[in-house]
């Protein structure tokens, strides 16, 4: 998941150019006055043309360090879990991968559901620079709240990434001792209760997943957990 390099914020683009433009008017009169040798016109105009473009130059830097501030901050929704109750402490989770379109059905015995990631996080340098924690979603797993059963009843445990493809974490793992814009790369999960047609979302951010209420329902369950 690699992003774009930081660009300027749309509200400041408009701005940027107008100064701009007004700044190389100001040059270019400035050039023409020396070429006709007005030198305290020139002067006057190549000051005004200095102050111009110094302004669309912060401008400029203020509208990229509102985009930065935006890439280290932003959350990217990477997938969508409901629940449908079928028994008592079973449920029936669909879970949507946002990269996968369709979703997966999976029978869930517990309390609660938990989805566990490998996360690659970068330094804020990196991000700065365009890259994105990159993320692979590994286990969903359904959990028992009393801890006697979650050691003696019926667990259910699906593995979400059976078919990695190339398999890069080994090669990661290793140039993270020899790079300096790679910060970390551990093991993330959340956790939270399942109801009946509750709705979760799960995003990432540049420091891991983390999980969001996505409905009436699932904001009831949480508020009574």
């Amino acid at each position: 998941m690699i992003g774009n390099f930081p660009q300027i914020d749309k509200l400041f683009v408009f701005p940027v150019i107008i100064t701009g433009i007004i700044g190389l008017l100001f040059f270019l009169l400035a050039l023409f006055t020396l070429s006709k040798k007005r030198i305290l016109k020139c002067w006057l105009l190549g000051v005004s043309s200095l102050g111009f473009l110094f302004t669309s130059l912060i401008i400029s830097l203020i509208g990229v360090n509102l985009d930065t501030y935006q890439r280290l901050t932003k959350e990217e929704l990477i997938a969508s879990i409901q629940f449908w109750q079928s028994g008592s402490q079973q449920f029936l989770a669909v879970l949507t991968q946002s990269d996968a379109g369709d979703g997966q059905s999976y029978l869930l015995n517990g309390d609660e559901w938990q989805i566990d990631a490998r996360i690659l996080k970068w330094k804020p340098t990196a991000i700065v620079a365009g890259l994105d924690s990159r993320y692979r979603l590994e286990r969903l797993s359904g959990r028992y709240r009393n801890i006697d059963q979650e050691r003696y009843d019926q667990r259910s445990i699906f593995d979400l990434s059976s078919e990695p493809g190339l398999e890069l974490w080994p090669v990661l793992i290793k140039l993270q001792n020899h790079l300096d814009w790679i910060d970390t790369y551990y093991g993330n999960s959340v956790y939270l209760p399942m109801a009946d047609q509750a709705i979760y979302q799960i995003v990432l951010t540049q420091s891991g997943i983390l999980s969001r209420l996505g409905n009436e329902q699932a904001r009831r369950t949480v508020a009574n957990w």
